[in-house]
């Protein structure tokens, strides 16, 4: 699931006009978004696994707070099968950056 999980976002985002990147962005752009999971669960029926969740986290960072692109985001990940699951609007002092949030969650055959 956790390379499911990461090729499939990584799809969503695609084109989306600023970097993608897997946990930490190391680049200059002042807009960019970082992804991570922090959770899988498996489903059981009949002690067998029947389906797995994927939690995950999206974080939209820019200067201003850019809700168009978080809109985006959202639309393009509901598209992939996700779905967006709490929203969170940040603002990082150290980083000097306003964080859009995003917990979604994917759920799926066991792989």
């Amino acid at each position: 699931m956790k390379k499911f999980y990461r090729d499939s976002i990584k799809d969503a985002l695609r084109n989306i006009g600023c970097p993608a990147a897997h946990l930490v962005y190391r680049g200059d752009k002042p807009t960019y978004i970082v992804y991570y999971s922090y959770r899988t669960q498996s489903i059981y029926a009949d002690n067998k696994p029947i389906a797995e969740i994927c939690y995950c986290t999206v974080e939209i960072c820019s200067e201003n707070g850019d809700m168009e692109l978080a809109d985006d985001v959202r639309t393009r990940l509901a598209s992939n099968g996700w779905r967006v699951t709490d929203e969170l609007e940040d603002y990082d002092s150290d980083a000097g950056v306003c964080r859009v949030i995003l917990d979604i969650n994917y759920t799926g055959g066991v792989r």
